[in-house]
């Protein structure tokens, strides 16, 4: 019996936007089985809509340009300790890089978005991930089962569309669990 199943590997991910923009209208619709548009004209209304009845053009809209790099190093193995007890685990290296400018795009209506006004970000964080999973055979039909996860991440790239700066605060998940398993 092979007791040792060893991985071992390197993956890398990239993704780039030029110029992402986003831009929204709103509009008021009646509630019935076809709905249709209602038109506002009221003057000095804060939901004056045209003639179409939209209103609140690009309120929210969003940019963002840059790129996102993650490239990761791991390693597993399942390793079968006894005919009864095995495990199986893991670890995950990853350093992940964020490069580019946003702007920040106030909640007004008819936003034309000012090339001056971008704020430029250069991030760069390291991140650990890894699992274990433990599987005992208690006779051949029961056992138990117990699993253990973690993972770490950062902001990413679509994180910088929208009104507000964003929290890139490091984010750490561990996550366990158990189970009695019977076939």
């Amino acid at each position: 019996m092979e007791k040792h199943q060893w991985r071992f590997g390197v993956m890398e991910y990239y993704y780039q936007v030029d110029d992402f923009t986003s831009s929204r209208s709103f509009f008021n619709q009646t509630v019935s089985a076809n709905p249709g548009k209602l038109v506002r004209n009221t003057p000095g209304g804060t939901s004056n809509t045209d003639a179409d009845g939209f209103y609140n053009y690009n309120v929210g809209g969003e940019y963002h340009n840059g790129f996102e790099n993650k490239l990761s190093g791991y390693f597993s193995d399942n390793w079968t300790i006894t005919d009864r007890l095995s495990l199986a685990y893991g670890v995950n290296l990853r350093y992940h890089k964020l490069k580019g400018d946003y702007y920040l795009t106030p909640r007004t209506s008819d936003l034309l978005f000012d090339p001056t006004q971008k704020t430029y970000f250069d991030n760069n964080w390291f991140h650990l991930g890894g699992s274990i999973n433990a599987v005992y055979k208690v006779t051949k039909r029961a056992g138990v089962l117990a699993d253990f996860t973690y993972t770490e991440k950062n902001g990413q790239l679509e994180s910088y569309s929208g009104a507000v700066a964003p929290n890139n605060a490091k984010s750490k998940s561990p996550l366990a669990g158990w189970i009695v398993i019977f076939n």
